[in-house]
C-alpha cells in the first residue's frame, strides 16, 4: 500500500481535518484507495464505529464525536433602514448591535425578513456606531423594502461536551425607539 494511505473495510470514511476534528462522507467505493495528498490518511470504516465502538475508538487519529449546530446569537426587533443594490452583497448593521451580539465583521448571518418571510444567508459589516443602520445590499436589497421588521441569526458549532453549558446571545432592540 502507498505510504500516507491506510485501509479498512467500510462504507463510509472518516477525514481527520485540521486540529483534530472529522467529519464523514460518503466513500466512493467500499474497499477502494481515496487518492490523497502525501501525509494524510483516509480511513475507511464499517459498520465498525457502530459495531465495535471499543476497535473503532482505537484507531489513531479518528475521533468519535460529532458536532451540532445551535444559535449563538440573535438581533431581533429592527428594522430595515436602507437599501443598497448596487453594492456587492451583504447587510450593513449598526457596530453597537454587532458588539451586543457579539458577532464580528464579514462573519456569516441569516437574516430573516418577518414582514416578507424571507430567509437569506450572507455576511455582516459594520455601520457607524449609534446610527441604528440596518441596510440590505446588492442582491439582497431586492429581497426587503425600508421598514420591514427583520431578525439576524448566527451559529455555533458545538461538540457534545460544550452543549449543556451553551447559552445564545439575544439582543432585542426597542423598535419605538429606533427605525421606525
Amino acid at each position: 500500500m502507498p505510504p500516507g494511505r491506510a485501509r479498512l473495510r467500510c462504507a463510509c470514511r472518516a477525514i481527520p481535518a485540521r486540529e483534530g476534528a472529522v467529519r464523514s462522507v460518503p466513500a466512493p467505493a467500499i474497499n477502494g484507495t481515496v487518492p490523497g495528498e502525501s501525509g494524510r490518511l483516509y480511513f475507511y470504516v464499517l459498520k465498525a464505529a457502530i459495531s465495535f465502538p471499543d476497535r473503532f475508538n482505537r484507531i489513531e487519529g479518528v475521533v468519535n464525536s460529532m458536532q451540532r449546530m445551535f444559535l449563538h446569537s440573535k438581533i431581533r426587533d429592527i428594522r430595515l433602514t436602507a437599501l443598497r443594490p448596487d453594492y456587492e452583497g451583504s447587510i450593513t448593521i449598526d457596530e453597537e448591535y454587532l458588539a451586543q451580539a457579539g458577532i464580528l465583521p464579514f462573519e456569516e448571518v441569516h437574516v430573516l425578513n418577518l414582514s416578507t418571510g424571507g430567509r437569506i444567508v450572507t455576511y455582516a459589516i459594520a455601520g457607524d456606531r449609534g446610527s441604528g443602520c440596518i441596510e440590505l445590499n446588492g442582491p439582497a436589497a431586492r429581497l426587503g423594502m425600508p421598514g420591514d421588521e427583520i431578525m439576524v441569526l448566527t451559529y455555533v458549532l458545538l461538540e457534545s461536551t460544550e452543549i449543556e453549558g451553551h447559552t445564545p446571545t439575544i439582543v432585542s432592540i426597542n423598535p419605538a425607539r429606533r427605525n421606525r
